[in-house]
C-alpha cells in the first residue's frame, strides 16, 4: 500500500447536542435520549456538509478513500457531503470505531454548574443553603 497523497479531515456538521449546548439546553440531551453515538445532526449541520461538499469539490481531487467514525452524526455528514459532491458516493468507504470523540460521560454536563442544577433542582437548593 502507498501512502496517501494528500489527507483531508472533516469534522461533522453541527450536531442536535452542538445546538443544544448553543442554547445553554444541555440537559435536552438527557431527555431525548441521545447518546454520543446516536446524535444526529441538525438541518443546519447537513447544509453545513453539502456546502463543503461543493466547495471541497472544487480545491481537492477525489479520495481513493473515505473512513469515518461509526457516529451517526458523522455518516449523516458524509450522506450529506455527497449531496454536494455526487462523486464521493462511489468512493470505497470504511468506518472505523476508533475515530470518535473522547468519552467524558456526563462530566460535560456536571462541569457547568446551570446545566447541573436544571437537571437536579434539589442540589441546586441544597447548594444554596449549604455553599
Amino acid at each position: 500500500m502507498k501512502w496517501p497523497e494528500s489527507l483531508t479531515l472533516i469534522r461533522h456538521g453541527q450536531s442536535k447536542y452542538n445546538e443544544l449546548k448553543i442554547k445553554n439546553e444541555l440537559y435536552d440531551v438527557c431527555a431525548q435520549n441521545y447518546t454520543d453515538e446516536t446524535t444526529p445532526l441538525t438541518d443546519e449541520g447537513k447544509q453545513q456538509a453539502n456546502i463543503v461538499g461543493e466547495k471541497l469539490k472544487e480545491i481537492i481531487k477525489i479520495p481513493d478513500v473515505v473512513i469515518m467514525s461509526p457516529y451517526l452524526r458523522t455518516r449523516e455528514t458524509f450522506d450529506n457531503l455527497v449531496v454536494g459532491w455526487p462523486e464521493l458516493a462511489n468512493v470505497l468507504q470504511f468506518e472505523d470505531e476508533r475515530i470518535r470523540e473522547q468519552d467524558h460521560g456526563l462530566k460535560l454536563i456536571y462541569c457547568n454548574k446551570d446545566e447541573f442544577f436544571k437537571a437536579y433542582p434539589d442540589q441546586e437548593k441544597l447548594h444554596k443553603k449549604n455553599g
